[in-house]
């Protein structure tokens, strides 16, 4: 079949190398080419999508250009688009319609492109469910390794600094050193845009299904963190548990005001050797159950000089639900609609990531043609957590 399309042409730029081939040198600043970014723009239309703009003051221009020209295409006349920029002059041709989506499906140009789409659609998805480290609770940890365990050490002021005299010197500073071993684990998942969608033309449901990898991204971190809220688990420092009765933070009463004040109480009490610890009190964690009963609390726990005190719902640590471990896959916790938590700042866990990266999902495309045509797309994070200080946690399981 001829693949000669002047009715694509009529709604993408004009169609001289420049614009149509995958060898132009014109680059966008994500990598894609221009043969890409054209499609990504009509992709970006049909899912109801706004593409990032570029930072380049020429790239920005073009970047528009491909916007506004953009038209509610087919995924098959995108794939024919993308197999023309891909394979290169108008003379190229294809025996059927469907040899012409392989081709197209199999390009890095379609790749690319609906690698720009699913970014912003997979970040959509992460910052849909409300991530845990907000409040200032969960101490960010960068690590640079996944084979080896990491020391992450914290060292802890014991005294003052020291009236220094004229002309003297100053003391050799003086602390405990905190001890507690992470490392980074990796977790990924990944999809593939093949034939049968093409032949569904159906981009929304694509476009939902790579949503859905940025909402298991944020849920992996949250059952991260649950885990260790749930399996309370030992600390090297201490070699006692998290919560435990000998440290005074693990006790029996219900969600009232006078149990809030009491857990505020002690935390505000902790100390590191005989200096205060000036642990501040930031979040209850709480089972949907007691959400009601939490924020009426907070709000009355401001008579009692302890402001903004947030109230966090964690469906995870509910009586009917049941987590596991995503480190193993095979360890799983049970919550509780009555046990409750206060945690304060500096933060009871800490939350690995990539040194010099983020907590959010990494994200990749490209073609796969081994047993199916397609573009395979996939999300992949690095992080962990785990328990660092016993001074700021605080738990009651009635």
């Amino acid at each position: 079949m001829n693949t000669r399309h002047p009715r694509i042409s009529d709604g993408l730029p004009p169609t001289d190398d420049r614009y149509r081939n995958q060898d132009s040198i014109t680059q966008m600043p994500s990598g894609m080419t221009i043969g890409a970014v054209r499609v990504a723009h009509s992709l970006a239309l049909r899912a109801g999508v706004t593409l990032p703009r570029p930072s380049d003051r020429e790239e920005c221009a073009l970047a528009e250009m491909f916007r506004r020209r953009a038209r509610h295409l087919s995924l098959r006349e995108m794939l024919e688009a993308c197999a023309h920029a891909e394979f290169g002059p108008e003379e190229w041709r294809w025996p059927t319609v469907g040899d012409a989506v392989r081709s197209g499906l199999g390009t890095f140009a379609f790749a690319d492109a609906f690698r720009g789409v699913a970014d912003v659609v997979i970040m959509e998805g992460f910052e849909s469910v409300p991530n845990p480290d907000g409040s200032g609770w969960l101490q960010p940890l960068e690590l640079s390794s996944f084979s080896k365990l990491t020391e992450v050490i914290g060292v802890d002021s014991t005294s003052r600094l020291k009236l220094l005299p004229r002309g003297g010197e100053a003391d050799s500073a003086e602390g405990e050193a905190r001890r507690e071993l992470a490392r980074l684990y990796r977790f990924a998942r990944s999809m593939i845009v093949d034939e049968q969608d093409t032949m569904d033309d159906d981009v929304l449901a694509i476009v939902q299904r790579a949503r859905q990898l940025g909402v298991d991204a944020v849920q992996t971190i949250r059952d991260l963190v649950a885990s260790v809220l749930l399996a309370n688990p030992t600390l090297n420092v201490t070699g006692r548990a998290l919560f435990n009765d000998t440290d005074g933070n693990s006790i029996g009463s219900v969600l009232s005001i006078d149990s809030i004040g009491d857990a505020v109480e002690w935390m505000r009490e902790q100390a590191v050797g005989k200096r205060p610890a000036h642990v501040q009190p930031v979040s209850l964690l709480v089972p949907p159950s007691l959400e009601k009963e939490a924020k009426c609390y907070a709000r009355k726990m401001e008579l009692r000089d302890v402001p903004n005190l947030n109230v966090e719902v964690w469906p995870e640590l509910a009586g009917n639900s049941t987590i596991t471990d995503p480190r193993d896959e095979v360890t799983t916790y049970t919550g509780s609609d009555t046990t409750w938590y206060l945690v304060g700042r500096p933060g009871p866990i800490g939350l690995c990531r990539m040194r010099g990266g983020s907590l959010r999902p990494r994200t990749s495309a490209a073609p796969v043609t081994v047993d199916r045509y397609g573009t395979e797309y996939g999300a992949v994070l690095d992080s962990n957590a785990v328990a660092l200080d016993y001074r700021s946690a605080y738990r009651s399981i009635p």
